[in-house]
Parts: structure tokens; C-alpha cells; sequence
């Protein structure tokens, strides 16, 4: 029962530095303190957002890089495969020569 006081205690502090202590509102400021709340909850999703932009960003660069890396491993590769096949068919010539 205590926790429960505490807790009512505490909304009516949070309540009272809000509005003043005042009981009756006029329906503008309550649409007003609505709409900022509105506002301020849109900007923090926009800050998050931009922040999982630049995250994903850092990391799509980061793996560009990444690919990049494997790309020049693979040029190496690609190189070395067509050395073999060309001379594979060196020898496949040179063999059809003895053949004749």
C-alpha cells in the first residue's frame, strides 16, 4: 500500500510543477500541451531515425570497403584462372603439333 501512496504522491508532485497546482483548464491548453507532446515525441523519433541512418550508413560504408577488399582478392583470382586456362591451351596446342 505504501508503494501505491508513493506513487500517487509522486504523479500529483509531477502534476502540480506541470500545471501550477491549477484544477480547471481551458480546453486550448490542454489541445496545446497535447500537440507538444506530439511534437516532442516526433522529434525524438526523428533524431533516432537520423541516428540509425548514419549507423547504417558507417556500416554499409564498412562493408563496401569489405567488398571492395574481396573484389581486388577475387581480380587476383580471376587473373590466375585465366594464366592456367591459357596455359592449358598452350599445352593442348603444342601437343596437337607432336599429334600431326
Amino acid at each position: 500500500m505504501d508503494i501505491l501512496k508513493q506513487e500517487l504522491e509522486k504523479r500529483r508532485k509531477n502534476l502540480s510543477q506541470d500545471v501550477g497546482g491549477r484544477k480547471i483548464f481551458k480546453r486550448s491548453e490542454i489541445e496545446q500541451k497535447r500537440i507538444q507532446r506530439i511534437r516532442e515525441e516526433e522529434k525524438r523519433e526523428a533524431e533516432a531515425k537520423s541516428l540509425r541512418q548514419k549507423q547504417s550508413q558507417h556500416q554499409h560504408n564498412k562493408s563496401t570497403d569489405d567488398n571492395n577488399n574481396n573484389n581486388s582478392t577475387e581480380g587476383k583470382l580471376d587473373d590466375w584462372k585465366k594464366v592456367r586456362i591459357e596455359r592449358a591451351a598452350t599445352c593442348v596446342v603444342d601437343r596437337s603439333e607432336y599429334l600431326d
